[in-house]
């Protein structure tokens, strides 16, 4: 807007279904994710002492982090690792839905290209049946539409260590996250709201087949 003064922007989110609420068990956390291309490489660090302090507790927890991304390399001893090879979108979007994660990390560090992010990452954690611990420092004014939806947390070890155990303790409270989350993103319409603007810019028509 400041880049195109009195030009029309418009600003939709990313079109996923809705959130997944997993019928199974969930007050036991069995995986933690931490998906990202190399563009989140320097961001995962942020996490790299807290998560290997949270796994030495907890040894029975699965955790799943992307080849692209490289912090699979600090975690190559542990028992438990998952390595998700680097895959185009189509795949990736597909290899998500088959996911079923509990806890989905999203660290930030505080610079001008990850303040212009979308909050696609915690919709795609959601598509799992996972809540999102995220950095703080994200001041997106969309994260003010998900409210409650998610775990802001501060960019320091303790701090991270603290809200994994907390999320990891507190099952109850993440059903209700997610629920809260399905609530915002179907008030949103966001598949409704995309194929309506599609359809303005290339003049077809908008009704779903």
């Amino acid at each position: 807007r400041q880049r195109f003064p009195g030009k029309r922007v418009e600003v939709t989110w990313p079109a996923w279904p809705e959130p997944a609420i997993k019928g199974d068990d969930t007050s036991v956390v069995r995986r933690i994710a931490c998906l990202g291309s190399w563009s989140h490489a320097k961001d995962a660090g942020l996490i790299t002492k807290a998560l290997h302090t949270v796994l030495k507790e907890e040894d029975n927890i699965e955790v799943c982090l992307t080849a692209n991304n490289q912090l699979h390399r600090k975690f190559h001893k542990y028992k438990s690792l998952t390595v998700v090879p680097a895959m185009n979108w189509a795949e990736y979007a597909r290899w998500l839905r088959e996911q079923r994660f509990d806890i989905g990390l999203y660290p930030l560090r505080d610079n001008r290209f990850n303040q212009a992010r979308s909050v696609n990452k915690i919709l795609e954690y959601a598509q799992t049946g996972a809540i999102t611990l995220l950095s703080d420092v994200w001041r997106s004014h969309e994260l003010s539409d998900l409210e409650g939806a998610f775990i802001p947390v501060a960019n320091d070890t303790e701090a991270w260590v603290l809200a994994l155990r907390k999320a990891m303790s507190e099952h109850d409270e993440r059903r209700t996250m997610l629920e809260e989350l399905q609530r915002k993103t179907a008030i949103r319409n966001v598949s409704a709201r995309s194929r309506m603007l599609w359809a303005q810019i290339l003049e077809l028509d908008a009704t779903p087949n």
